[in-house]
C-alpha cells in the first residue's frame, strides 16, 4: 500500500537509509569528540603557589608580620630551637578523566625566625614528578645568599 502524498519520495528515503555513510561519519565524529573531551587532563592546585620573585621579598631581619603580609598566613607553624618557623606548602596534581589524581609538584617553603621574631633564614624543598630538589633560595641567611 502506498500513500499518495509519499509516492515520489519513498524512493529517496530508501536510498538515504540504505547509504547512511554521512550520518554514520557524523555520529562517529561526535562520539570521538566526546571521548577526547572526556579524557582531557585537569590540573588541581592546592596551597599557596609562589614565584621566585615573591620569595625573594623575604629578607633576613624581616618581622613575622612582614612575612605574613608578603606571603599570607602559613599552612603550619612550629617551634624550632628557640625560634619559630612558618611553613608554606603547595602541591599540583593532574587528573585524567576518572583516574586518580597524580601529584606532579610539591613545594615546601620554610621561613625560620630568631627568638626575637625576625627572619633568620628561608629554606625550601620541591618535589617534581617524585624527585626531590633543594630550592634555589635555600640557606639564604643573615644577608648572604648561598645558593645550592
Amino acid at each position: 500500500m502506498t500513500l499518495p502524498h509519499l509516492s515520489g519520495k519513498t524512493g529517496e528515503m530508501e536510498k538515504r537509509l540504505a547509504n547512511p555513510t554521512k550520518l554514520t561519519i557524523a555520529a562517529l565524529a561526535a562520539a570521538a569528540a566526546l571521548a577526547v573531551a572526556g579524557c582531557s587532563t585537569t590540573t588541581l592546585k592546592h596551597g599557596q603557589h609562589y614565584t621566585s620573585a615573591e620569595l625573594a621579598q623575604i629578607q633576613p631581619g624581616m618581622s613575622q608580620d612582614e612575612v605574613r603580609m608578603a606571603l599570607g598566613s602559613p599552612a603550619t607553624t612550629s617551634t624550632v630551637n628557640a625560634g619559630t618557623a612558618y611553613y608554606y606548602i603547595s602541591s599540583t596534581r593532574k587528573q585524567t578523566a576518572f583516574l586518580d589524581p597524580t601529584e606532579v609538584d610539591r613545594q615546601v617553603v620554610a621561613v625560620y625566625f630568631t627568638p626575637v621574631g625576625s627572619v633568620e633564614r628561608i629554606a625550601g624543598r620541591r618535589e617534581h614528578d617524585g624527585h626531590a630538589q633543594q630550592a634555589a633560595f635555600t640557606r639564604r641567611s643573615l644577608g648572604t645568599d648561598a645558593r645550592s
